[in-house]
């Protein structure tokens, strides 16, 4: 009886849900056969596959800011860098206020902003869904640490040691 309950657990996680959740997403509604994402593009032959991949979407951002917030503050809305410049949990400059709010295409965004979390990793957000289209998340961090081209400086030894720390992140995740 536990084994027929398993399987039919594992076929509603497997069919069932992703398929909701494909629909509910997808604005045309029908299954892609190629899906493109910030961090990776994915390929797949299975309905199933896609659906879940596009699900988990939202989490792998998630995890990139996470792991930003945790190299350059290892969590602390307080924290200063850069002689100043730099502060809150995503060590965000002025510029990048300035930035943001430029694309946003309206203030938004106060300097006080960064020492709040959620504003910061909103800013992050904006930022990266502005300037890393397509990108792998070694690109994105090249990106905030250097950058709107810093996926071009990332042979650069901070860039490189950056994306060093942020992968030492993911790896201890697994």
């Amino acid at each position: 009886m536990d084994s027929k309950i398993k399987l039919l657990s594992g076929i509603s996680i497997c069919f069932i849900i992703p398929i909701i959740i494909a629909f509910c997403i997808s604005p045309e509604n029908t299954p892609p056969e190629r899906l493109s994402f910030q961090d990776t593009e994915v390929e797949s032959d299975s309905f199933c596959t896609c659906s879940i991949r596009r699900s988990l979407g939202i989490f792998q951002i998630t995890i990139l800011l996470d792991a930003i917030e945790y190299v350059e503050s290892k969590g602390n809305i307080n924290a200063i860098g850069d002689n100043g410049q730099a502060v809150g949990c995503m060590q965000i400059h002025p510029i990048m206020v300035k930035d943001v709010n430029r694309i946003l295409g309206y203030n938004k965004f106060v300097l006080d902003d960064r020492y709040n979390r959620e504003k910061s990793r909103n800013m992050c957000k904006i930022y990266m869904s502005h300037y890393c289209k397509n990108m792998n998340f070694e690109n994105m961090a090249a990106c905030w640490i250097a950058g709107p081209d810093g996926y071009l400086q990332k042979n650069k030894p901070a860039v490189k040691k950056y994306i060093e720390k942020i992968n030492e992140y993911l790896a201890n995740l697994q």
